[in-house]
């Protein structure tokens, strides 16, 4: 009988995934264990500050009693590409507002048009991402109803930065969790607006 092949890293994370995530999304297990995952790997990074083109992950809530009453359908579970950091929030692409294909399409042109940037090991890695080379090219269409601004002061939970290795992982995974709507709807939503040029 021969041994189960061992899985590698990015394998793990994505068990982790699929065992604390439920039928409506993500939870804060899937945030806790994705922080242990990578504890544990030794790249746990939770920086007081950001950089353009990290791949972020957090647990976000709205502060605005008046954009939760104007907009539909929030992400409570954001998980987004880095375009702008300030001093009031950060802005970026939340990969959860679109589906399957659009969402592949979307992250591997970025991953083969913006250039790696290195850090001095080898998880701070990024890419040298902005909303003007998004708005640049129609290969990146779909990123238009992803762009999303978050503010400081509502952070729930810090953002993880997810190591470089484990975007694709990250990426594929359904860890959204969408308040006032189903993650069908939103997507729905979002193809609609791209065919729109909106």
């Amino acid at each position: 009988m021969s041994k189960a092949k061992p899985q590698s890293p990015a394998e793990q994370l994505n068990v982790l995934i699929e065992e604390t995530t439920n039928a409506l999304g993500g939870t804060d297990q899937t945030y806790i264990k994705t922080i242990s995952f990578l504890n544990k790997q030794q790249k746990l990074s939770m920086p007081s500050r950001l950089m353009r083109g990290q791949m972020v992950f957090f647990k976000y809530k709205p502060v605005s009693e008046s954009f939760i009453s104007r907009n539909k359908y929030y992400d409570a579970y954001p998980l987004v590409l880095l375009t702008d950091v300030y001093r009031g929030g950060f802005e970026g692409i939340n990969l959860h507002y679109i589906e399957g294909d659009e969402r592949t399409f979307l992250f591997e042109n970025i991953m083969r048009s913006m250039p790696v940037m290195r850090g001095n090991e080898e998880w701070r890695n990024r890419i040298s991402l902005s909303y003007d080379k998004l708005n640049a090219s129609r290969k990146f269409k779909f990123f238009r109803p992803c762009y999303k601004r978050y503010l400081w002061e509502g952070l729930v939970r810090r953002p993880v930065v997810i190591p470089f290795e484990y975007w694709e992982t990250m990426m594929k995974a359904e860890t959204s969790r969408f308040a006032k709507s189903k993650p069908v709807t939103v997507h729905r939503d979002s193809k609609i607006s791209v065919i729109r040029g909106g």
